[in-house]
C-alpha cells in the first residue's frame, strides 16, 4: 500500500496479523466478521479512503454486518478525519464512556524486548524445557494449555481461525508440572511482530513471568526477520501499560468503536 498514511498502514497489518473469517475490502477500509469474536475481527476498519462518501461506506457496514450476524460497528483512528465523519453520521460511540481515549496502540524495536527477561525472575518450579533458558517456549501450534488459558476454553471454529490464521503465528508458554501457567501470542507480518493474548495464571503473577514471555516471543521473531512490535492495551488497564512502556514501547495512535445510533 504504496503512499498510505503510515497510521493506516500499521492498522491493516495488525489486522492481517488478527485475521477475521470475511475481510471484504472497501477502498482502504474493510469490512470484517468472525463470528463476534472480538471487536477488532468484526468491525469496520474506517481508516484511509473508503472510495466513496462515508456516509454510504457506513451504509454498506451496516448490511455487511446483518449479512454475518454480528452488530454493526466502525473502528476509527482517535481524532482522525473519518472518525469525525463518523460522528457527523449519527453514529456513536460504543463500548467507550465519552471522555475515554479509547485503545492504545504501541510500537517498540524487538531487540530492546528480547534483552529484557529479567535476570531476576523467579521461576520456581517453571518446567525447564523448549528453546528458551527460562523454559519458555514459542510453537507454532496452540496447545490444549494454551487455549484454556488464553481464551477461557475451547474456542469457536471462527475465533481459531483468527487466532491460528493467516500469517506466521507463534503460541509462546511456559508450564509448571506440566500445567501451563503463563502465554502469549505472537504473528509475523513483514518486519513487524503483533503481540496479543499476554496471560499469566494468577497464582504465578508478579514474578517476572509476563517479561520472560516476551522476551521468548521476541527471540523467535527476530530469528524470523522481524524487527519491531506493535501491540494494542484497552484502558484501563494501567499495568499492562506500566509493562510495555518499560520495555521500550511508546504509543503510536489510538481507536476506539462506533456504533450506529439506536443500535
Amino acid at each position: 500500500m504504496r503512499g498510505v498514511d503510515p497510521t493506516v498502514l500499521l492498522e491493516h497489518h495488525c489486522a492481517d496479523a488478527w485475521p477475521a473469517l470475511v475481510d471484504q475490502p472497501l477502498g482502504q477500509w474493510r469490512l470484517r466478521a468472525a463470528g463476534g469474536f472480538t471487536g477488532r475481527a468484526n468491525s469496520a476498519l474506517a481508516t484511509g479512503d473508503p472510495g466513496i462518501p462515508v456516509p454510504e461506506a457506513l451504509r454498506l457496514a451496516i448490511g455487511f454486518a446483518d449479512g454475518h450476524g454480528i452488530a454493526p460497528l466502525a473502528m476509527a483512528v482517535l481524532d482522525s478525519v473519518t472518525e469525525k465523519e463518523i460522528a457527523d453520521a449519527g453514529w456513536r460511540m460504543s463500548a467507550h464512556d465519552p471522555g475515554e481515549p479509547g485503545v492504545a496502540v504501541l510500537t517498540g524495536g524487538l531487540a530492546g524486548l528480547r534483552d529484557a527477561d529479567p535476570a531476576g525472575a523467579d521461576l520456581t518450579g517453571i518446567d525447564p524445557t523448549g528453546t528458551h533458558p527460562s523454559g519458555a517456549i514459542v510453537r507454532g501450534t496452540a496447545s490444549e494449555g494454551w487455549l484454556a488459558l488464553a481464551e477461557g476454553g475451547e474456542p469457536s471454529a471462527a475465533a481459531l481461525h483468527v487466532l491460528t490464521g493467516g500469517t506466521t503465528v507463534g503460541f509462546g508458554s511456559m508450564a509448571v508440572g506440566g500445567e501451563t501457567v503463563g502465554v502469549v501470542r505472537g504473528a509475523i507480518v513483514g518486519d513487524l511482530l503483533h503481540i496479543s493474548r499476554l496471560a499469566v495464571r494468577a497464582d504465578h503473577r508478579r514474578r517476572g513471568l509476563a517479561r520472560t514471555l516476551l522476551a521468548a516471543l521476541a527471540g523467535w521473531a527476530l530469528a524470523l526477520g522481524a524487527s519491531r512490535c506493535v501491540l494494542q492495551v484497552a484502558d484501563p488497564n494501567d499495568a499492562a501499560m506500566r509493562l510495555y512502556v518499560s520495555l521500550g514501547c511508546i504509543e503510536h495512535h489510538r481507536y476506539r468503536y462506533w456504533s450506529p445510533a439506536g443500535a
